[in-house]
């Protein structure tokens, strides 16, 4: 039996259902995917994209309850039904995911965060030459004896950290929070593995979490621009030389031109003249990046071709290279199993000539529900 189509909806979906509740045209676009979601007719999911975008930081503590909402209506709307975590597409992980968002690294290795802690401080204590009794009891009342402890378990880098390493940063940015409470014994690891399962798999969980342990930190930010805008910089670096390059050929172009013209006037037959003139050299603009370019195992293979067709369309001037498209180039990912997958105008016309995503883009909410029924 063929299953219900599987639709992924683009973060201003989540934002336009939120923001313009009170829209009588809205409301009921949302209460439609709703009941096509609830009768089995459609599947719908979220990512940690969708997420990251939806649930944006609360930098105060009023604020946490609007993100708590913002997680209730992603629920409401699609289940606790996710999209796999993109750095466990490459391992066979797939729609719903038991509603699993975050990497399954987390939830798997969370229980050894007790264990391992203990161990990393008691070889830091000895390294420092400290007795892991009533001197380092007293220490703890230091507080810049604190913050060297924090820094130290809190790194970005550390490989020993108990998680793979794309999310070594997110468990570091938690650490730095909770180690302090850690140390004291007013926090037990037990309570943080409770917290993260509930964020792992519950957006509704998310605000509240991230208010309390990511620092005001972007999540984007965090785990997607800063390792990912290399693309788009190389893109803009590649544009770059072939505008030097194309400069160079109407230089060329032109001083020929102003060669040719005075030989004419000083008599040459035009014919004669160009025969007499060496010939232009051959100065390649046609560069194009090769299949495979972007091939990152880290996702799955071929799931980046998608990327190698966008820098090429932005290589010959089809529209410019924006920092927000390396989260668009991250929302694709899933576009390769889905039956309809919600995007923007300009990314639907950039991709409407991309043989994987054929007949599976849609611009709008009204076009999907046409599509549907």
């Amino acid at each position: 039996m063929r299953q219900a189509p599987l639709v992924y909806l683009d973060t201003q979906d989540f934002i336009r259902f939120r923001d313009n509740r009170n829209d009588a045209s809205v409301a009921a676009q949302y209460a439609e995917l709703k009941s096509l979601r609830r009768s089995g007719r459609i599947r719908l999911g979220y990512s940690a994209l969708n997420i990251w975008e939806f649930i944006t930081p609360a930098r105060k503590a009023e604020f946490v309850q609007d993100r708590t909402e913002r997680g209730e209506l992603v629920v409401d709307l699609c289940g606790l039904n996710a999209f796999p975590f993109y750095s466990d597409l490459a391992t066979g992980a797939h729609y719903p995911n038991n509603g699993l968002w975050m990497p399954a690294g987390l939830l798997s290795k969370a229980q050894d965060f007790d264990k391992i802690l203990k161990e990393k401080i008691k070889d830091f204590l000895a390294a420092k030459g400290i007795a892991a009794n009533r001197d380092f009891r007293r220490k703890l009342k230091s507080p810049s004896f604190l913050r060297s402890l924090r820094h130290e378990f809190s790194g970005h880098e550390d490989s020993s950290l108990p998680v793979s390493s794309d999310i070594n940063p997110m468990i570091g940015l938690i650490i730095g929070k909770y180690f302090e409470g850690y140390l004291l014994g007013k926090i037990s690891s037990r309570m943080l593995n409770r917290k993260l399962v509930g964020w792992a798999s519950d957006p509704r969980s998310f605000g509240s979490l991230w208010h309390e342990f990511g620092g005001g930190v972007s999540a984007l930010d965090e785990f997607v621009y800063k390792y990912l805008i290399k693309i788009i910089e190389i893109i803009e670096e590649v544009i770059l030389r072939l505008d030097e390059i194309s400069e160079i050929k109407k230089k060329l172009q032109g001083e020929r031109s102003k060669i040719m013209a005075d030989m004419v006037r000083a008599g040459f037959d035009r014919r004669l003249a160009k025969s007499l003139l060496p010939r232009m050299p051959v100065v390649e603009d046609d560069f194009q990046f090769a299949p495979g370019e972007f091939n990152l195992d880290a996702f799955g293979d071929g799931r980046l071709e998608h990327v190698v067709h966008y820098a090429n369309k932005r290589i010959a001037r089809v529209g410019r290279t924006q920092r927000s498209d390396v989260v668009d180039m991250m929302h694709m990912l899933y576009a390769y199993d889905c039956d309809y997958f919600r995007c923007d105008k300009a990314m639907f016309n950039l991709f409407a000539d991309f043989p994987p995503f054929s007949g599976k883009l849609v611009a709008s909410i009204p076009d999907l529900l046409d599509r549907i029924r």
